[in-house]
């Protein structure tokens, strides 16, 4: 049952993959939630939350309207900034990827200081804002310490509007508007699996599994790709530790597994899954290229200061699989 001593939060974007994830722990530890949404009128965004977490309150908010997040921030004590665009593909880079992500993250953090309540806003930033685009040397570890140099809107869009988006957040913070009225802590994940909470499929992660299981890379064989990978579940605690810890604040946290993991690994660990045997025709056996690099991040400050104990990725993609199944996004077999 939320109370309302334990605080008000207000998680952005809650329709989306992650944030899902954080208002149930939310809600689960006591909170007061509130989550906004861009139009709540949709029904395929705003259904599922409602029969999730009745307890959860719905905001109408877009990104790119200025003044639009000052209604949902009036009262909050703190915010969790989930929302932002997740696409690799898209036809207009800038007004697709960078100004959502940009002006979104400018537009919360205003409405935030407004409010004169906030203390702590959390932003959900990514790996994509810490490793660059070119290949590093093999020995390079990334750590919060690197920032993404090289994206731009003809190379890695994506990358560069999380750069440009954390970037501005704290510049607000220690420059800006924000200054004296509220701290900033920042979590970068990489790649997000784990059980999905609804049948909404617009996350890269449940097409990428929901591919593996439906036999669209049997044929070609898995993307060359490799990259660090991590629990849902860990990124909403994640979220949630460095939102009550004080000495959070001020901080970026990487969250991901330690080195990159490539399609075809996850592909294998959902092979070895006995209760995914159903399901082994239809899985890739090759790459289409050969993997040329498998970066590296280091965690140890979210282990130890966030205390977050990572899950292992079989475990992440694996829930994943079956969440997808039981949820009907992928047919039984």
């Amino acid at each position: 049952m939320a109370t309302a001593d334990k605080g008000v939060v207000l998680v952005t974007g809650a329709s989306g993959f992650i944030a899902g994830s954080v208002v149930q722990l939310l809600l689960e530890r006591g909170y007061k939630v509130r989550g906004t949404v861009r139009s709540l009128a949709d029904e395929t965004k705003v259904s599922h939350l409602r029969e999730l977490f009745p307890a959860l309150q719905l905001f109408e908010a877009d990104l790119l309207t200025e003044g639009s997040f000052d209604e949902a921030c009036k009262g909050a004590d703190y915010v969790m900034h989930t929302a932002s665009p997740f696409q690799i593909t898209v036809s207009d880079p800038q007004k697709d990827l960078v100004d959502p992500a940009l002006k979104g993250t400018l537009n919360v953090l205003h409405a935030a200081a407004k409010s004169g309540t906030v203390k702590r806003v959390v932003v959900t930033s990514s790996c994509a804002a810490v490793a660059w685009q070119a290949t590093p040397p093999d020995d390079k570890v990334w750590t919060e310490e690197d920032w993404n140099e090289d994206s731009t809107l003809e190379n890695a869009p994506y990358r560069l509007s999380k750069t440009l988006a954390e970037r501005a957040a704290w510049k607000f913070v220690n420059e800006g508007e924000g200054k004296g009225k509220f701290d900033l802590a920042v979590i970068n994940p990489s790649f997000v699996l784990g059980p999905p909470l609804s049948a909404r499929t617009d996350s890269e992660s449940v097409r990428a599994v929901k591919g593996f299981l439906s036999g669209t890379f049997k044929k070609d064989g898995c993307r060359p790709s490799c990259f660090g990978c991590v629990d849902v579940r860990d990124v909403a605690l994640a979220h949630v530790v460095a939102m009550e810890k004080p000495e959070a604040g001020g901080h970026r946290f990487i969250a991901s597994s330690p080195t990159g993991i490539s399609h075809l690994e996850l592909v294998e660990m959902l092979r070895a899954d006995p209760e995914l045997a159903a399901f082994r025709d239809r899985l890739p056996t090759t790459e289409s290229a050969p993997v040329t690099h498998r970066p590296k991040y280091s965690r140890s400050k979210a282990e130890q200061q966030l205390g977050i104990t990572f899950t292992p990725i079989e475990k992440s993609v694996t829930d994943m699989a079956k969440a997808l199944i039981s949820l009907g996004i992928v047919p039984q077999r």
